[in-house]
């Protein structure tokens, strides 16, 4: 009798294999190649042509896939772990939520801000996208470090959306630009059209506007630099995620 092989519909999609967070990739990278150079010298020792020494070393050290998958697993994040008792459907959405939480908590922290700074919607009106966006970038550095550093990613998932904070920033910019200069127009045409009898509302409009600049501007310049230690990180965990497999070495 023939067993079916086909899915059974509604049965809970697997978690996919373990990732590495990038600080532990780069580690284990970083001692292969310490352990490689430590074998080849010693061979070489021994009497070995450079060309035996090598490929001893490398036959000795470098571990294949299968090793790299059980060190994988050996090295496989807590949170990854934890998240493996439920099924992926569900850690997905949980990971969703946490997203939407993080940029509405950092949207009523901005705000919170703003309004120690007197500033407001009201007296700002480009205000609201400004920490619309401003939330976003902090957002997506927050979710991409996550990614990182506490769940664990391939190489291929590391670059997948690493582009984000920095895109957002430069958004941030060009829309607290924008904005900012159509309301300077804006305050113009009313001020040529009804001049003010002194110039109290032209130094509060200007003050405002300055400062909801500066704090756009202190935003987009934090993210851009988040964005660039994200890809710092990933960089020098590439670098050294080549030695898990094969490595050339120096000198030789």
């Amino acid at each position: 009798m023939k067993t079916s092989t086909r899915a059974t519909p509604g049965a809970a999609t697997p978690h996919p294999p373990a990732a590495l967070p990038l600080s532990v990739r780069t580690r284990l990278g970083r001692e292969v190649q310490a352990d490689l150079e430590g074998a080849y010298t010693a061979f070489l020792a021994r009497g070995l042509t450079p060309a035996r020494a090598m490929e001893r070393a490398r036959a000795l050290v470098i571990p294949g896939p299968e090793a790299t998958e059980r060190l994988a697993l050996l090295h496989r994040p807590l949170y990854a772990a934890l998240i493996r008792r439920f099924p992926l459907a569900v850690t997905r959405r949980g990971e969703r939520l946490a997203f939407v939480l993080v940029s509405t908590s950092t949207l009523v922290v901005l705000a919170s801000v703003m309004l120690g700074l007197d500033l407001s919607p009201a007296s700002v009106p480009f205000l609201t996208p400004i920490l619309g966006v401003g939330a976003l970038v902090a957002a997506s550095l927050a979710t991409k470090a996550f990614q990182l550093f506490v769940k664990g990613a391939t190489p291929e998932q590391a670059r997948r959306g690493l582009g984000w904070p920095l895109a957002l920033s430069l958004l941030l910019v060009l829309v607290a630009g924008g904005v900012g200069l159509s309301e300077v127009y804006r305050f113009a045409s009313m001020a040529a059209a009804a001049p003010p009898e002194d110039l109290a509302p032209l130094v509060a409009f200007v003050g405002a506007t300055a400062t909801a600049l500066a704090v756009a501007l202190g935003l987009a310049l934090s993210g851009a630099l988040g964005w660039f230690l994200l890809v710092r990180a990933v960089v020098s965990a590439e670098e050294a995620e080549p030695r898990l497999h094969t490595t050339p070495m120096r000198g030789g």
